[in-house]
């Protein structure tokens, strides 16, 4: 079992390694990454090693080069629990990729990847997933798939005035943790995959006096002194009093939510006239509301996503297909569904609507019968329902599938909306 301290010479020179709970190490890929991406990284690593309640299983793999004593290459395993409808799914955010600018183009984030695609395999993570740069990581079968970070923008003066009397906007303090995981899984009805609420987790983020980029304070909305909603505001590349997390909300609490932001951006006379930002998902009610009153999307991004272990992915939705049968007109199903990504094969044995079955080859085959077959991780974007299949076909020529298995395909993987966060 690979742990925390684990150390492999790879070469004459570098050695890989995973930093035990040791300040001399983490110092180390703190510098590292703040040459690479910036200063204002060094406090959220250090928060992360010293204070995350979950830091015990954070993984963060370095090189280090032997003939300077220099950490040159690293990356950082976040384990998370997504939930996938009724699934709970074992996820793990690739974070902090950085590499000496002096040794680039030597494989040594390769060497990284390797280790913890291993880590991955040991401890069952079934997906990886990264923010992540452009394109770099396809090379790695990651790719773009559950919106992330929509940020829409609206002037102060399209926010209509608050006609809603007996409303609290307040602090949310610990003792409203369990309020605000209501609110939260309530919020998470309309979404197929969205992140499991976990508390300490979330009071770390979420829960905190001050706010900057990288954690957040969370406000309730109460009326009739019954709270309602809640909101997080925090900073986004550099942007001040960005909404950065919302429960589900009434008109009426997203109308009184944006005048109390446009009254704490009023307070800084240079700033009266900044447009504000909120963060939530294309999907969401919130985000047709603003655009009704003006709002332009500002920014958008996405997951990068790589389903690590293929079969172990179906055997975990398994109940989850076995549903969507049951509630289709093939609930009496008998047959083979054959899928494969042109290097991985499974097939799914369906007896009266059960999955029976199911079977998984490695490689390239040459068999024509098989019902979907896409390349690499374009299938994944069909599996976590993010495109459906005609739509991939339009843009990846030799994603193929049968014609007449058109609707089971529809209704195993169906196209529905995602919005994930991160404890990260």
């Amino acid at each position: 079992m690979i742990r925390k301290g684990y150390s492999e010479q790879i070469s004459d020179r570098f050695i890989l390694k995973i930093a035990d709970d040791n300040k001399d190490e983490i110092d180390g890929i703190i510098e590292l990454n703040v040459d690479v991406h910036g200063e204002d990284l060094a406090g959220l690593m250090r928060r992360l090693f010293e204070a995350h309640p979950n830091k015990h299983e954070q993984m963060w793999i370095y090189i280090k080069d032997t003939t300077t004593d220099k950490i040159i290459s690293s990356g950082f395993l976040f384990p998370e629990i997504w939930d996938f409808e009724t699934i709970t799914m074992p996820v793990c955010e690739m974070g902090f990729v950085a590499t000496d600018e002096n040794y680039r183009g030597k494989g040594l984030f390769s060497q990284i990847n390797n280790l913890y695609e291993k880590i991955m395999n040991e401890n069952n993570y079934l997906l990886s997933v990264i923010r992540g740069v452009p394109f770099f990581y396809r090379r790695y079968n990651y790719e773009f798939a559950i919106p992330l970070d929509y940020g829409y923008s609206i002037p102060p003066q399209n926010i209509p005035k608050s006609v809603t009397d007996n409303v609290i906007i307040r602090k949310a303090t610990k003792e409203d943790v369990d309020l605000l995981e209501e609110l939260y899984n309530s919020w998470t009805d309309n979404y197929s995959i969205t992140q499991s609420f976990s508390r300490k987790p979330f009071m770390f983020k979420y829960l905190n006096d001050e706010y900057n980029e990288f954690h957040f304070r969370t406000y309730i909305i109460e009326y009739n002194n019954k709270s309602r909603a809640f909101f997080s505001l925090g900073e986004y590349f550099g942007v001040e009093n960005v909404i950065m997390h919302t429960s589900k909300m009434s008109y009426s609490q997203a109308i009184n939510m944006l005048n109390f932001i446009k009254k704490k951006i009023k307070v800084a006379d240079s700033k009266q006239n900044e447009s504000l930002l909120i963060l939530t998902s294309p999907h969401s009610d919130l985000s047709r509301l603003l655009l009704s009153l003006g709002a332009q999307l500002e920014n958008s991004w996405r997951w990068q996503i790589k389903i690590a272990d293929l079969k172990g992915f179906f055997e975990r939705i398994k109940p989850l297909l076995e549903k969507r049968i049951k509630n289709s007109i093939f609930s009496d199903l008998n047959t083979t569904f054959k899928v494969s990504d042109y290097r991985q094969n499974v097939m799914l044995t369906f007896k009266k609507g059960k999955l029976e079955d199911i079977t998984y080859r490695k490689d390239y085959h040459m068999e024509e019968d098989y019902d979907l077959k896409v390349p690499s991780a374009f299938l994944n974007l069909i599996l976590l329902g993010s495109k459906t299949i005609t739509e991939i076909q339009n843009i990846v020529t030799d994603a193929l599938y049968k014609k007449e298995s058109i609707a089971l395909i529809n209704t195993l993987f169906p196209k529905k909306p995602s919005y994930c966060y991160s404890y990260l």
